[in-house]
């Protein structure tokens, strides 16, 4: 079957599409698993491809993962750069594509990716995250409607599908059922409210939105909140999600050669590091690692709060990575790290509990990983990773347990950057996690061991 059990509304939202025929608007809340009732569609009802994956950059990893937990026997071909190789790329019915929106290119540029993938005739596209093609006018949006014309078999996926008006669903409906919203003029007419201006008709209102719902019901829409599936759903859910990190070479570069590439930087620190040498690498690969992967994690928050209505907690470690992203998100968030202490800590904490419009806790593990609990959210991203299990169990807890969180189960990110030392971390807090579960449990775990000495041979057979 798959290396993970769906549970019952997975099962159910998979044979959904099916009764759509194929062609749905998987339209689930957040941490709902619709990336795995969309593969479990495939496995059950196609069997076979080609098919392509459209979704933003930074989730083409999340997406090869997801494909081989479920035991597809197809083979995956993440698509990189603007054009297709000159030599093309092997076409077989048992290959699963998967392609970036932004370098589709242009429908009418017959070397872009989007009129080769036309040419392998897919039998099915998924378009994830289907709000990034909510403007009708936009490039992406007539790249990816022109992949999927003619395919039989159109998943688009996205928790928030109409960001902010009914017109932002016209280009994914259209794309569904072209024989029905065939135009966006007399679908702004009816649902979009229009209005008048020196400039022409503005489609920025809403009317008739309970025909509207309806009918997205009946043709093709699957939607269920949290709310709707707890009973289903475990009190923690814990996601590992691999983040694209920036300059991979660099990190090669410190990881293989560490005090070269540090003098380059500090020969003071290089000297110092000599006499240490792992113990310190290990510390700047973890840094560096975080710092490359931030354009990513940025991405993934952004996509977060775009696709619910929620609010996250998200946990680092470096000042300068919690600094870079309440820069970021700074008219939405609170920050709690070492320096915020006393009356200022706690303003911080009521304002995220309290304040609607502060939808982002950024916080140091240590500094705001005890002594608060929050009550008005029940999800947390880990973007940086302390060296012991305990500290993270302890974070996880603001949000779980008695008082805690807003009744919803718990559900934990770990935003890993793949290909650094944060896989090995978040494998050995893992097995750690077993230990102290053993020790102090009795559960069944793993075996003892220092998680600093693994991580340092680690490093040691890869050079």
């Amino acid at each position: 079957m798959t290396k993970k059990t769906p549970y019952p509304f997975q099962r159910i939202g998979a044979r959904k599409i099916q009764k759509f025929h194929g062609r749905a608007l998987l339209a689930d809340a957040m941490g709902l698993g619709k990336t795995l009732q969309a593969l479990l569609w495939l496995k059950w009802y196609l069997g076979r491809g080609p098919v392509v994956i459209v979704t933003p950059s930074t989730i083409k990893e999340v997406w090869r993962r997801e494909i081989a937990d479920m035991d597809l026997d197809m083979s995956v071909k993440v698509l990189e750069g603007r054009k297709p190789p000159p030599s093309g790329l092997r076409v077989s019915p048992d290959r699963i594509y998967i392609v970036n929106y932004d370098i589709l290119g242009k429908p009418d540029d017959p070397d872009s990716w989007c009129n080769y993938l036309k040419k392998v005739q897919p039998r099915l596209v998924i378009g994830d995250e289907v709000h990034y093609v909510k403007s009708k006018d936009a490039l992406r949006t007539k790249s990816f409607r022109h992949l999927c014309d003619g395919v039989k078999h159109v998943v688009l996926i996205s928790g928030t599908p109409m960001t902010n008006r009914p017109a932002e669903l016209w280009p994914a409906l259209n794309i569904l059922h072209p024989e029905t919203f065939d135009s966006f003029y007399s679908f702004g007419s009816r649902y979009c409210n229009p209005r008048r201006t020196p400039w022409g008709w503005v489609y920025n209102g809403a009317a008739n939105l309970e025909e509207l719902h309806d009918i997205l019901n009946e043709t093709c829409m699957i939607r269920r909140l949290k709310e709707d599936v707890l009973r289903d759903l475990p009190t923690k859910t814990r996601s590992v999600v691999p983040m694209k990190i920036s300059r991979p070479k660099e990190y090669l570069k410190a990881e293989t050669d560490f005090i070269k590439w540090l003098r380059k930087y500090s020969k003071t620190k290089a000297d110092r590091a000599m006499k240490a040498e792992k113990l310190v690498q290990m510390g700047y690969l973890k840094r560096l690692a975080a710092e490359l992967k931030l354009p990513s994690v940025v991405d993934w928050i952004q996509n977060f709060l775009e696709e619910s209505d929620d609010k996250l907690i998200v946990f680092g470690v470096h000042r300068i990575v919690l600094k870079s992203l309440q820069e970021k998100f700074k008219n939405i968030s609170v920050l709690v790290d070492g320096s915020v202490t006393g009356p200022a800590r706690q303003a911080s904490i009521d304002g995220f509990n309290q304040n609607p419009k502060r939808r982002l806790f950024l916080g140091n593990v240590q500094a705001a990983g005890v002594g608060w609990s929050c009550t008005s959210a029940s999800t947390t991203a880990f973007v940086e990773f302390p060296w012991t299990p305990g500290e993270m169990i302890q974070a996880e807890d603001r949000i779980h347990g008695i008082g805690r969180g807003t009744g919803e189960p718990a559900t934990f990110y770990n935003l890993v950057a793949g290909g650094t030392i944060e896989e090995k971390l978040i494998e050995l807090l893992a097995q750690k996690q077993l230990t102290l579960d053993q020790t102090m449990d009795g559960s069944a775990g793993a075996s003892g061991f220092d998680l600093m000495e693994k991580l340092a041979q680690s490093l040691i057979r890869k050079q």
